[in-house]
């Protein structure tokens, strides 16, 4: 693998992984807004495990339940 194409693949899982950590955030602010019993905030857990597998899945889930631990601090126990 070129050095070209290595970096090219590094942008492209950490887009994926960005895009995934906000899919994660918007379905949490969903599911808040119109008071979902629903765990909408695992979409781009999900969707993250699928194409880079269970570790980048593992990675989106952790920051995504860093990220909500700013405003509530007992999610950070569930990451």
């Amino acid at each position: 693998m070129t050095l070209e194409k290595k970096k090219k693949r590094d942008v492209e899982i950490i887009l994926i992984t960005a895009v995934c950590i906000l899919m994660n955030y918007f379905g949490r602010m969903c599911a808040v807004v119109m008071e979902l019993p629903a765990w909408m905030d695992t979409f781009g857990t999900v969707a993250s495990a699928y194409i880079l597998g269970p570790v980048s899945g593992a990675v989106v889930g952790v920051c995504s339940n860093m990220i909500y631990g700013l405003w509530d601090p007992m999610t950070c126990v569930y990451s």
